[in-house]
């Protein structure tokens, strides 16, 4: 006899208690809208749940919905060093320019920033302290800041 059982990855220690496998509750289309939702339209969890169930008729937990959102941040996470690669990588081509903005960003109920970087090609968001090691952390390896 055999039995399929979904893969399931390897604890990220970033992410110690987000379980990220094959078997899911919610599909990838689903999983975007509910991360664009959460980080470009700003709608709370309660917020989030109240435009799926009233406009789309998808009733879904709030704890639903935060394993979900911390499931997309865990299967990115691998891919925030390429993306920094490649990033700085343009910025520091013949022309090329990195611009660095930065605005304030409510989390948890503590006041943090929200730092982005853009070039022609490239977006990086981060999250975190407004502090000199914050932008040293993204920019110092190629750029040879701090």
């Amino acid at each position: 006899m055999s039995r399929h059982i979904p893969h399931r990855q390897a604890p990220d220690p970033l992410y110690p208690e987000v379980d990220v496998g094959e078997w899911r509750l919610i599909g990838g289309n689903l999983a975007a809208l509910i991360v664009h939702l959460r980080l470009r339209s700003r709608l709370s969890l309660r917020g989030t749940q109240e435009l799926l169930r009233e406009v789309l008729g998808i009733p879904l937990s709030v704890g639903v919905l935060q394993q979900c959102f911390e499931e997309a941040a865990a299967s990115a996470s691998p891919l925030e060093d390429a993306l920094v690669e490649g990033l700085l990588a343009e910025a520091t081509a013949d022309g090329g320019v990195l611009y660095i903005d930065e605005t304030s960003w409510k989390e948890r109920g503590e006041a943090l920033w929200l730092w982005t970087f853009v070039t022609t090609l490239s977006v990086c968001f981060y999250v975190g302290q407004r502090t000199i090691e914050m932008l040293d952390n993204v920019i110092s390896p190629t750029l040879g800041a701090g």
